[in-house]
């Protein structure tokens, strides 16, 4: 058997798994699609991102209110977005309407177009680590920071034992992480 580690938006995923091209999945949840199996590894908070030199980039912390008067920038359909559904309740229950930039970046772009406007990006925690290497700056949300659910998942047909052990170490490394 090979191991490919390959980069996939969540829909993406679930359509490669739906096919038999994948595996297994770590994607935002819940899932509910026919034929695939998951399990709720953990939540992770999910973070703004704003270019260097940009007016938040000197404070580690903002409220959606801070944020609010920023474009924020969407890469896709908010209706089809765990992260972009967590950010819009949260501000919402906070009573604050965020503006959403006119572009509709695909994901590949979507970090250029951070560095080189004042919009405002999103991105689970982890990603946001990631992304400081590309000179993006991260702020942690206040007073109440969203969350997004990432799942492992799996096509219910694959018997693949391989696939069983992997999933059962996920759980057990996010049980022991919580």
């Amino acid at each position: 058997m090979t191991t490919m580690l390959r980069e996939m938006v969540s829909p993406d995923q679930l359509t490669a798994l739906s096919r038999g091209d994948l595996d297994l999945g770590l994607v935002y949840g819940p899932i509910d699609e026919d034929g695939i199996e998951s399990q709720f590894l953990l939540s992770v908070p999910v973070v703004a991102m704003v270019r260097a030199g940009h007016p938040l980039s000197n404070v580690h912390e903002a409220s959606f209110g801070d944020l609010s008067r920023y474009l924020q920038l969407t890469g896709t359909d908010p209706t089809s977005s765990v992260i972009e559904g967590a950010i819009l309740s949260a501000s919402q229950a906070q009573g604050v309407a965020l503006r959403k930039a006119a572009s509709k970046t695909d994901p590949a772009s979507y970090h250029l177009e951070l560095e080189t406007t004042d919009n405002v990006g999103f991105a689970s925690l982890p990603r946001a680590e990631q992304s400081k290497a590309n000179g993006l700056h991260m702020l942690r949300l206040t007073p109440v920071e969203p969350t997004v659910d990432i799942h492992v998942a799996w096509n219910a047909r694959n018997s693949e034992p391989l696939v069983n052990s992997v999933v059962g170490s996920l759980v057990e490394l996010a049980e022991s992480l919580r």
